[in-house]
């Protein structure tokens, strides 16, 4: 059994509204598929992280460098292909940021309105059945924390909340946030500053109550192994809380349209009170409809 193609898929789609968080607002939906042919057996399938301009860039990547790097190797063989293509490119581009990370986040003026829709939001998210809910801030310190007690009310008490900085803060800034976020009740503060500022993430879990949860910005075994040397066991216990999934709440095509046997999470949620099963099927247990593909691709 040999690999004998890589094939991507970019799609892309304009939303009826504007989403952003700390770095960016962006009108419009991309996606980037990699589908993975052998010579034997079915088909791969996985997701290249990059989203707009980036994603165009990385399918050169996929298919004119790693391609060449997989061609002929035994699919099964996982590590060692891993390995190969890391060794192969770990001396381009393992830090660094594209600069629209590096540009200013929205403006004070909108803040009285996202503060009712994050609280309009907040509950109605709760009231779909999920068992927790998890925002973004970014405006500035002080309007983060009214955006924070938005949620706050709109949840209730004893619903858990967390926070997604994207690494928007200085330390002092992300201490005044993480401050109010003790006091709120917050699950968690995530990526509250850059993801090289070690420093500031220990001063930051020395003095908050509220977890810090961080390593997004990491994409190997080699980039988390300082980060997972950092952390203390889990605690145990008879009731310890159970992993969580993410699911991004607002209007997903990609998501909700995009497989063969939709996934359905919604009504999962709604239907067991805030649990989704695992997909059945082989692999990642799920499968593009390859229509909706070629209506969304735009390379």
């Amino acid at each position: 059994m040999k690999i004998t193609g890589t094939r991507s898929h970019v799609l892309r789609y304009e939303m009826d509204e504007e989403l952003g968080y700390s770095q960016q607002y962006y009108p419009a939906r991309t996606a980037h598929l990699v589908e993975v042919s052998i010579d034997e057996g079915p088909t791969g399938w996985g997701e290249c992280f990059g989203t707009g301009p980036i994603a165009l860039a990385n399918k050169t990547i996929v298919e004119q460098v790693l391609q060449p790097m997989v061609l002929g190797r035994d699919p099964l063989a996982r590590e060692a292909i891993w390995q190969h293509c890391y060794n192969m490119m770990c001396d381009h581009g393992q830090k660094g940021m594209p600069l629209y990370c590096l540009l200013a986040g929205p403006t004070r003026t909108r803040i009285p309105d996202l503060a009712d829709a994050f609280h309009d939001e907040a509950a109605a998210i709760r009231e779909a059945g999920f068992a927790a809910t998890k925002m973004k801030v970014g405006p500035g310190s002080v309007a983060d924390i009214e955006l924070a007690t938005a949620v706050r009310d709109g949840v209730g008490d004893g619903f858990r909340f967390a926070v997604d900085a994207n690494h928007c803060y200085t330390t002092p800034d992300a201490l005044t946030v993480g401050r109010a976020l003790d006091d709120l009740g917050a699950y968690w503060f995530e990526e509250p500053v850059a993801p090289e500022d070690r420093a500031g993430y220990t001063e930051l879990r020395a003095k908050l109550k509220t977890t810090i949860a961080g390593g997004e910005a990491e994409f190997t075994r080699y980039g988390r192994r300082d980060l997972l040397a950092a952390m203390p066991d889990m605690p145990g216990g008879l009731h310890p809380w159970e992993p969580i999934l993410e699911f991004d709440t607002t209007p997903n095509r990609f998501r909700d349209d995009m497989l063969s046997d939709p996934l359905d999470i919604q009504g999962q949620v709604k239907r067991s009170g805030g649990f989704v099963d695992l997909p059945g099927g082989p692999g990642l247990g799920v499968r593009p409809d390859p229509a909706f593909l070629d209506h969304y691709r735009i390379a």
